[in-house]
């Protein structure tokens, strides 16, 4: 709750979140109960819950998404759409963006390799269609409030140039 009074007095009407390694305790159902606790306040705040998916986390997959807004009826808990992640999962992902359109509220722009842990890779030197998944997500019935730049900082000589990369795919579709 100490997030949300943070968030609160800075202004901050999202607040982004994960869930714990699959393998961990709880799992999912740990998750949901959290969220069906936390929903009511971040409602009453004016807040959202942008819930990230990662590789390997309870928020994986399509079907962790299913069973969240099926167990928790809040219009304060979203999605955080993480481009790699989802593509390390070895997802598709403008058919998952299509199915989660009103649920997306912050994109998470991440080049991968492909399916497999740890593949994520600079700006154009990995599988994910930037364009397609974007342009799906954006002509949809998202909120989207933030499109942000994520990347593996692969050496410091690229960095700034990296960044350029991620904010001219970003600037495409936003301001």
């Amino acid at each position: 709750m100490w997030l949300f009074e943070a968030a609160d007095r800075l202004g901050v009407h999202v607040v982004k979140a994960t869930g714990s390694d699959r393998g961990s305790r709880g799992g999912l159902d740990a998750t949901i109960s959290l969220l069906r606790v936390i929903a009511p306040v971040a409602e009453e705040r004016g807040m959202t819950i942008a819930l990230e998916n990662h590789a390997g986390n309870v928020l994986e997959h399509p079907e962790d998404y299913r069973t969240v807004f099926a167990q928790v009826d809040s219009a304060a808990v979203g999605m955080c759409f993480d481009t790699g992640h989802f593509a390390a999962s070895g997802h598709d992902l403008v058919a998952v963006a299509k199915e989660f359109a009103g649920r997306i509220v912050q994109v998470d722009l991440k080049d991968c390799k492909g399916p497999g842990p740890g593949a994520f890779v600079r700006f154009g030197e990995g599988s994910v269609n930037f364009d397609a998944v974007l342009r799906e997500i954006m002509s949809g019935d998202c909120a989207v409030g933030h499109i942000l730049v994520e990347f593996p900082l692969a050496e410091r000589a690229t960095m700034m140039a990296d960044l350029r990369a991620g904010a001219a795919i970003a600037h495409r579709f936003g301001d």
